[in-house]
């Protein structure tokens, strides 16, 4: 599993539910490839850990 700590995203699991939040205002939330490429690996990392039943 990856490291939980990202530099464009926010994570939060709270009661099964893991809330993902794009942390990149001054570009209005906009991806990037590393950013792009940061999502991929936060849908990676929270499946292996198991804790959420849903992700918004």
């Amino acid at each position: 599993m990856g490291s939980m700590d990202y530099k464009f995203l926010q994570i939060e699991i709270a009661d099964n539910v893991a809330t993902v939040t794009i942390n990149r205002p001054e570009v209005l939330n906009g991806l990037h490839p590393e950013a792009h490429a940061e999502m991929e690996r936060v849908w990676e990392d929270l499946a292996a850990m198991n804790k959420s039943r849903s992700l918004f």
